[in-house]
């Protein structure tokens, strides 16, 4: 496939690849990278799951165990970056985010409906003493929902590399042959 060539189809195409990374196991773009802040002001980063993309409402969403520290440092700064690397495409994308914990609601019963069935469903439920009985429905999943701020994709080709910064639909050309 041909590198895009305008900022318009640049855009178009990794709204894709994130689309097409929520279904494909093996997209690199499935796990990034989560910085958010703790609370002495540190960074901290972690791998994440990309589980569901809304395009028009340029929204992550990334299932989470409510008892995480990262849901707690969410909570007190929403502001974190996600860091994707592609190195079939030799694509980073960095997403400047607003992060909204939901730990109820339709959104994350439906996540839950989702999962219960599967083996994933394990690493949300109670942690229960031995013989006590443990009811299905009881899970500590949430979502992370991380709405755009910003993208800036850095394309790294032997010819000069490539940089965008988008902001909702527009692309505005970063810099060529700098990384």
């Amino acid at each position: 496939m041909h590198p895009p060539a305008c900022a318009a189809d640049i855009t178009d195409r990794i709204w894709s690849e994130l689309h097409t990374a929520c279904s494909n196991k093996q997209h690199a773009w499935r796990s990034p990278v989560l910085a958010s802040v703790d609370k002495d002001g540190f960074p901290r980063a972690r791998t994440v799951v990309l589980r569901a993309v809304d395009t028009p409402a340029q929204q992550l969403i990334f299932f989470t165990d409510q008892r995480s520290p990262k849901v707690q440092e969410l909570k007190a700064c929403s502001r974190a970056e996600i860091v994707f690397w592609s190195p079939s495409l030799q694509w980073q994308l960095r997403a400047a985010v607003v992060v909204e914990v939901q730990t109820q609601g339709s959104k994350v019963d439906q996540a839950w409906a989702r999962i219960k069935n599967s083996p994933a469903a394990t690493d949300y439920l109670h942690q229960t003493l031995p013989g006590t009985t443990q009811a299905a429905e009881s899970h500590h999943l949430c979502l992370l929902l991380a709405l755009v701020k910003h993208l800036d994709w850095l394309e790294l080709a032997p010819q000069g590399h490539r940089r965008l910064r988008i902001q909702g639909t527009q692309g505005l050309p970063i810099g060529d042959n700098h990384a």
